[in-house]
């Protein structure tokens, strides 16, 4: 009897023993038994989502273990509201938004336990510091001067590399035939780097700007040139502008000058002001970890790794219009755009707006009214 009942507890503890075994293998799973699905988030008008979307499909047809997928959103409200209930591995964003929520608790670090990512250079490590990796820059939009081709042979170089003696060309220009020289793609933009470059801040309010002596120098050189005529203060296509000639120069930002095979436009990096740091306003794009599940953190530092990877992303950004946070490969091209990025790469700092300040909240204000004032002298 005691024999049968030795048998029957052998035979449950088995039975048991089998069972935690499975349960196991389901919560670990093995090349065999796939991952579940990590998940990233983007917005569908975001510059890079069709690129994403491409290297997404690539890398999922080469890792069956972790695939990517991706989730649409048609505006901010949208995708803040469906943060409200959930949150996805990865997020699509930019470095101002990443930071604002790290400062909130709401990113993951990856620093513990995953394989080494590709360490990213020295302009944007700095970055990645402050967010404790969490957040892994892909690429920065940055401002670049494209010249006609024409200009530099009278121009001297000195005058395309200091901010006030290419507004001081441009009034000259103005007063001799009327011709616009100079314009810009965002005013504030502008505003924002060469503030920065003195060490000053840019407020995009009137009352706080007028009282620095930074702020009223460059309003003061840009206003002259407007009333001269040497100044084109508004177009819809200003990279075009600058390719027919319309007008000589002009500060853009370099997602905008993809058309940098064209022999007619020359790219150089922006323009100094006087004793000033080389400084450019820059929009930083990459991927927050924003996972709530400690078990998708591998899965995602794979994913990363292998985007952040210079062979996987240098190429393509660079033909986009983007410096890629991995160095190299930099391929050689027609023209100056990837002479132009490399000179940033090596030399600039980035000034990154946050999300609070008063670029990102009166921008738009600003350039309207700056606008209306240029019209109004010109």
């Amino acid at each position: 009897m005691e024999r049968t009942r030795f048998c029957a507890l052998l035979c449950v503890l088995l039975v048991l023993s089998l069972l935690l075994g499975a349960c196991s293998q389901l919560q670990t799973p093995t090349p065999e038994a796939p991952a579940a699905p990590i998940s990233l988030w983007l917005l569908r008008d975001h510059p890079l989502a069709a690129s994403i979307e491409s290297l997404t499909e690539t890398y999922n047809a080469s890792e069956p273990y972790a695939v990517v997928v991706l989730r649409f959103f048609d505006d901010e409200a949208a995708m803040a509201q469906a943060m409200d209930s959930a949150r996805p591995d990865l997020l699509l964003c930019g470095a101002e938004q990443a930071i604002a929520m790290h400062e909130q608790g709401r990113l993951r670090s990856l620093s513990a336990g995953a394989e080494p990512l590709p360490a990213s250079t020295a302009r944007f490590r700095a970055l990645g510091d402050c967010v404790d990796l969490s957040f892994f820059p892909l690429c920065a939009d940055v401002q670049l001067l494209a010249v006609n081709a024409a200009v530099p042979a009278r121009t001297d170089a000195a005058i395309l590399s200091n901010m006030e003696r290419l507004c001081l060309a441009a009034a000259e220009q103005g007063k001799a035939d009327s011709a616009p020289f100079f314009s810009a793609d965002s005013f504030a933009a502008l505003f924002a780097a060469c503030l920065a470059q003195t060490g000053d801040d840019f407020a995009a309010r009137r009352e706080e700007d007028i009282r620095r002596e930074a702020y009223r120098r460059l309003y003061n050189l840009l206003a002259d040139a407007a009333f001269t005529g040497g100044l084109l203060w508004e177009c819809g296509d200003l990279p075009a502008a600058v390719s027919d000639g319309r007008v000589g120069c002009a500060v853009c930002f370099s997602s905008s000058l993809v058309c940098t095979d064209d022999a007619s436009v020359y790219c150089y990096p922006l323009p100094l002001m006087p004793g000033g740091e080389k400084l450019c306003l820059a929009e930083i794009y990459g991927f927050a970890v924003t996972s709530p599940f400690e078990r998708s953190l591998p899965g995602a530092a794979r994913f990363l790794r292998w985007l952040c990877a210079p062979e996987t992303s240098a190429g393509l950004l660079l033909d986009e219009g983007y410096l890629p946070a991995a160095d190299g490969p930099w391929p050689e091209r027609a023209g100056s755009f990837a002479g132009a990025m490399r000179a940033v790469a090596d030399g600039y700092g980035f000034v990154v707006p946050a999300a609070d300040s008063g670029y990102r909240l009166h921008g738009k204000e600003f350039e309207r009214s700056f606008r209306d004032a240029l019209a109004l002298l010109a």
